[in-house]
């Protein structure tokens, strides 16, 4: 049973690591989907800037924004629910390795508290063993 139980700790140890990497790759693209969407609000903020300089018509101006700011918020709608949908995934995923690392946890200790118990239990057996030879002896 030691090979088994080795087995089983270290395929739940390679889960563990695996749902790590996982993890660690969401948070990547995360933080890549976050810097993008800084760089393109803040070109977009340079251009409005720029344009609003060059352009002489105030109210001209002014209609292109909204017209722009309609446009670019569909897109920004739809970075915030990727975002939020990636963020609600790592932070799922995150608990899932703590569970299962608290689990592992658990195991150790049950297993090592049973391995007690099973050491007690055959020194248990063996005093009972050598008394018993030893009144088998005296008769």
């Amino acid at each position: 049973t030691g090979q088994f139980e080795l087995s089983l700790s270290s395929s739940a140890v390679s889960v563990i690591e695996e749902a790590k990497k996982e993890l660690n790759r969401d948070r990547e693209a995360l933080s890549r989907i976050l810097a993008q969407e800084r760089e393109k609000r803040d070109g977009a903020e340079e251009g409005d800037s720029d344009g609003e300089d060059r352009d002489g018509d105030l109210e001209d101006s002014e209609s292109d924004t909204d017209t722009e700011d309609k446009e670019d918020s569909e897109p920004q709608e739809e970075y915030g629910l990727e975002l939020a949908e990636l963020n609600s995934e790592i932070d799922i995923k995150q608990k899932l390795i703590d569970e299962l690392e608290q689990s592992q946890r658990r195991l150790h200790v049950m297993k090592q508290q049973y391995e007690d118990k099973l050491q007690q239990l055959m020194a248990r057996i063996k005093n009972t063993q050598e008394e018993r030879d030893k009144v088998l002896a005296s008769y």
